[in-house]
């Protein structure tokens, strides 16, 4: 059998050193644009994000955590050089950031960039493990078409500039996946990371509970709640603000959050849910009613698929096809910018890997689901940059700015029928004969 597309990428040493010639100038390229572009701390300038995100997401607020002062209040915008309060973020996900607020701001700058390309490798070493057919020895050679492609993609590339920690979330929601069935308490561990996002949390656990993974679901929920309780609890416990008050403040900062015309899906460059497009199409923003609505509905077709065929995943991953619908059908569900389409890390892998395969009757469909997630990897002209020249013209910029959604949303759809021709006899067969030496 021919080899893997993933693994004619890392046959020989040479293509290797290729690789990771190409993920070290991304990297070093990526740095300059952050030193160019540095936003220095406060309000947002669209003309410098360099780590703006960090400031915002990750410093500023484990600061004030460290010190007893909530982020989700509107005292700690006033104090801190921020933009305004944190968006409703697990406290969880704000505790586990205070190391980098115990240095300067300069030096944790350093740090945290150091510590993303760490997050960059964990996450290309897991989706290349996961596909379970690689010897031990090829694996890390495999690694490095993945970290190269993570650094050079727009979603890779825009979280290393910005400094946001989406890849600690992404990272946790792989974890979660790839060892739910296999290491259920590792997995909770991936869960309790991926909490701190309800955009991250709410659909993995919906469609993970659908797979059957129910073993890491209750470990995982609570790891979750007690590192947000005891999170909660440090911070009514160094400051006057009662639990009540916190909750008030996260529910105020949420009604902020939504109203920063930078967040509108009707103007945005960087919604890639499907509900942003609906909002472009009617040309005005959705109240949070239908947007809940339009979720559970999207979530429940992809749920039903999982659940009607949750014995034909009993190994369970990230990369297979019940892991590769939950990534994409979290991200058409419900809210995620640009920088989460890191997610369809997982299924490109997948496929690259001959994961899914299932008899060659599914291999231009496949192809396919490939390429319509590509798109949205590596569509050029959802950029800032390049749709300022549409500003005036609503049509162009609507369509441009709902291409990466649209692209998503049709991989979504190419994967169920992909899941659905499991239910044929031949599929079956197939699936049941498939052995774990695919990619040989």
């Amino acid at each position: 059998m021919l080899k893997s597309p993933l693994l004619r990428c890392c046959q020989s040493k040479l293509l290797v050193t290729l690789w990771i010639l190409l993920t070290i100038v991304g990297i070093v390229v990526t740095a300059a644009r952050i030193s160019a572009y540095h936003q220095t701390p406060g309000p947002f300038d669209p003309a410098r994000q360099g780590f703006c995100d960090f400031h915002n997401g990750v410093y500023f607020p484990s600061l004030a955590f460290a010190r007893g002062i909530s982020p989700y209040s509107q005292d700690y915008a006033d104090t801190y050089p921020v933009s305004r309060q944190v968006p409703p973020y697990s406290p969880l996900i704000i505790a586990l950031h205070v190391p980098f607020a115990w240095f300067p701001l300069a030096v944790a700058e350093v740090f945290y960039f150091f510590f993303m390309i760490f997050c960059v490798i964990a996450i290309a070493w897991i989706l290349v493990r996961d596909t379970r057919d690689l010897p031990t020895k090829t694996v890390w050679a495999c690694v490095w078409p993945v970290v190269a492609i993570i650094v050079w993609s727009r979603p890779g590339h825009v979280t290393l500039f910005n400094g946001y920690f989406t890849l600690e979330l992404v990272l946790g929601a792989f974890i979660a996946l790839s060892a739910a069935r296999s290491r259920p308490w590792l997995a909770a561990i991936g869960i309790a990371l991926a909490s701190g996002k309800p955009t991250y949390f709410l659909p993995l656990m919906a469609l993970m509970m659908a797979r059957g993974d129910y073993a890491a679901i209750i470990r995982g929920v609570i790891l979750a709640t007690l590192g947000g309780l005891a999170s909660m609890l440090w911070i009514t416990g160094l400051s006057t603000d009662s639990i009540t008050q916190i909750i008030n403040d996260v529910l105020g900062g949420q009604a902020v959050h939504m109203n920063d015309p930078l967040e509108s899906p009707v103007t945005s460059w960087v919604r890639i849910d499907i509900a942003a497009v609906l909002a472009k199409v009617i040309n005005r923003d959705l109240n949070e009613l239908p947007q809940i609505g339009i979720m559970i509905f999207l979530l429940t077709i992809p749920t039903a698929a999982l659940w009607r065929n949750r014995h034909r995943f009993r190994h369970g991953g990230v990369t297979d096809l019940s892991g590769s619908l939950i990534v994409v059908s979290s991200i058409v569900a419900i809210y995620h910018n640009s920088y989460d389409a890191i997610l369809l890390l997982a299924p490109l892998v997948g496929w690259a890997s001959n994961r899914w395969e299932c008899g060659q009757q599914n291999r231009r469909l496949d192809l396919a689901i490939a390429f319509s997630l590509l798109v949205a990897i590596f569509n050029p002209f959802s950029t800032l940059t390049f749709l300022q020249g549409f500003e005036g013209n609503r049509l162009v910029y609507q369509l441009v700015t709902s291409i990466n959604a649209i692209a998503i949303f049709i991989g979504a759809a190419l994967m169920l029928l992909r899941i659905t021709r499991l239910s044929s006899v031949a599929a079956d067969r197939a699936f049941e004969t498939a052995t774990p030496t695919a990619n040989a």
